[in-house]
């Protein structure tokens, strides 16, 4: 993970002890923003120990960079619990952030919590949760987004969908993805249909069937990719 020098056009202040870092915390953005920055790059058992304090904040904004802080940090699985617990807050931005920190931090742990989650009302909560999913990957999780996205209307996490989708496809779930997707409205979409056919199937005519897209570049592909075909 890149540490990022800074936030907002100021510096990050990393040289900071954990003390002076939560004194920090109580300034006025910007730079309060900086501080759980640092906290989340800081290595110390005390770092996590603060941000666990800090989450206690009666400003939401602070407990959600709190939150984030935590799943960057190298010992935030010790509060895997707690982030845990904030998936039930009625704050959707305090929702998406303890998903994300608990994707980051890989919890097996809120697999189920967090795929219950992708059939969220909040547009924000169901694409952080069908993201979130790609890291704590489990192998019934491919049918299950695939027809989550059967009946999503919303572009926005139909490209989502697909995009996790399309991180975990592999020889045994390719043709699943290629029917779903090989004709659908999202460029890339079929773009990585192609591909994929290219790169599982010897069967020309699924490429065949890219010659004729809307797309200049997914035909061009396709036709590279028959040539080849047919010289091999």
């Amino acid at each position: 993970m890149t540490q990022p020098d800074k936030l907002y056009g100021l510096e990050i202040p990393y040289d900071k002890s954990v003390e002076e870092l939560i004194q920090l915390t109580k300034e006025k953005p910007p730079v309060c923003w900086t501080a759980y920055t640092a906290l989340s790059y800081n290595k110390s058992a005390k770092s996590i120990h603060a941000l666990n304090d800090l989450l206690s904040n009666t400003d939401w904004t602070h407990v959600r960079s709190a939150i984030e802080a935590i799943g960057k940090n190298i010992n935030g699985s010790k509060l895997e619990d707690t982030l845990i617990g904030f998936l039930s807050s009625s704050n959707k931005f305090i929702v998406t952030a303890a998903i994300k920190s608990l994707s980051e931090i890989k919890s097996v742990k809120a697999h189920d919590k967090i795929k219950a989650l992708t059939k969220a009302e909040s547009i924000e909560i169901k694409q952080a949760a069908i993201e979130g999913l790609s890291n704590i990957w489990e192998v019934s999780a491919f049918d299950f987004l695939l027809d989550l996205s059967k009946s999503e209307m919303n572009e926005t996490i139909r490209k989502a969908t697909g995009y996790v989708l399309a991180e975990h496809v592999d020889s045994t779930n390719w043709k699943k993805f290629f029917d779903n997707y090989y004709n659908d409205n999202v460029t890339r979409h079929r773009d990585w249909s192609l591909l994929f056919a290219n790169e599982f199937s010897s069967d020309r005519a699924l490429l065949e069937l890219f010659l004729n897209d809307n797309d200049g570049h997914i035909r061009k592909k396709a036709k590279q990719f028959i040539d080849t075909t047919r010289s091999a």
